[in-house]
């Protein structure tokens, strides 16, 4: 393991408690711009998708209404944890006559007081995180199975930090 991966495990791992909310805001509208452009980006309704240096899991969160399942991977045992703990959490929004969500928060709001929506838990295999390292020569050891093989999309949201050589980033 290099000298910055070491120090960026140990830094992330003492900010990951606090992590969503000093950057709530930020998050927030990332995700929001992430969400408006879906079709652009490629993720599919009902398709897999590789969430890496994944953290607390903002790429996952903002793409949670339309995948079928995430799988996130980080170097990092804290924002791991981080990201199970809200992954356990986590509710899936029920539209069932709108095809591909996209909504924004006063709409939402809006139907949600008129019991428009519903939800039901993310059952844990459709959205977990595994301790590993993609880019370590060899890769992860734990990360050599078929449940990490065959996404349809993959995202890095904010861990370029995790990327040594620029050119893979």
């Amino acid at each position: 393991m290099s000298n910055s991966t070491e120090v960026n495990q140990q830094y992330f791992n003492k900010i990951a408690a606090d992590y969503d909310r000093r950057f709530a805001s930020f998050l927030g509208e990332i995700s929001d711009e992430l969400h408006s452009h879906i079709d652009f980006i490629g993720v599919k309704k009902g398709g897999r998708l590789l969430d890496y240096a994944c953290g607390t899991g903002s790429v996952s969160n903002c793409f949670s209404d339309v995948i079928g399942q995430a799988v996130g991977v980080d170097i990092t045992e804290n924002m791991i944890g981080a990201y199970n703990v809200k992954a356990a959490n986590a509710v899936r929004l029920l539209l069932p006559w709108l095809p591909t969500p996209k909504l924004h928060r006063p709409l939402f709001k809006l139907l949600l007081t008129q019991r428009l929506v519903g939800f039901q838990n993310v059952p844990e295999d459709q959205r977990k995180a595994y301790l590993g390292n993609l880019l370590s020569t060899p890769p992860s050891p734990s990360l050599d199975g078929p449940l990490f093989h065959g996404f349809d999309v993959a995202g890095v949201g904010f861990g370029f930090h995790h990327f040594e050589d620029t050119t893979l980033a």
